[in-house]
């Protein structure tokens, strides 16, 4: 008798521990998802930091112009990565607010992850560390500093428009 209530017991104690393990599991992908969710957009922009640092290693990782396959390869599924993140959002945004409040967050995300780092990027790091002609002020690193810090700008001021785009008062579903 004695041991059929401890087998029981054990039975219970490892369902409901069983339980704790599924819910950190739960909260564990949870996490990535909604950092990927986060930095995917971005995934060119932190690309081009390192190709813009000249870091050995990265060099050519996201060039502008491709000059051979391997490059154009690279670019391309990069380029997938982050507009996958656009997507990514878009749909999230767009199946809890309607469609209306995913279109504005995917022209947020285009403008915010694409267009302001492709035109002004360079332009930030060469301000900081001086133009390729000239000598450089500032070491790979300072460099690939330089261009995090602009992605990190830049994921401040999407985390702020998100946030400004979430008190709109959308409209759910169109009529």
């Amino acid at each position: 008798m004695y041991s059929k209530c401890i087998t029981q017991i054990n039975a219970i104690l490892n369902r409901k521990l069983s339980n704790f393990k599924n819910i950190y599991i739960y909260i564990y992908i949870y996490m990535i998802s909604s950092g990927l969710q986060f930095l995917m957009p971005f995934a060119n922009e932190i690309a081009n930091a390192l190709t813009i640092s000249k870091e050995p290693g990265f060099e050519r990782v996201y060039v502008p112009c491709t000059h051979n396959w391997t490059e154009l390869e690279e670019r391309t599924i990069i380029d997938v990565i982050a507009l996958t993140g656009i997507l990514w959002n878009v749909s999230i945004v767009g199946s809890k607010h309607g469609e209306m409040a995913g279109l504005a967050k995917g022209f947020m995300l285009i403008i915010v992850a694409f267009i302001i780092p492709n035109l002004f990027m360079e332009n930030f790091v060469e301000f900081f560390c001086g133009t390729e002609e000239d000598e450089s002020k500032c070491s790979h690193h300072v460099k690939l500093f330089t261009g995090i810090v602009f992605v990190i700008l830049l994921l401040a001021c999407e985390h702020f428009l998100s946030h400004l785009l979430g008190t709109v008062n959308w409209k759910k579903k169109r009529h």
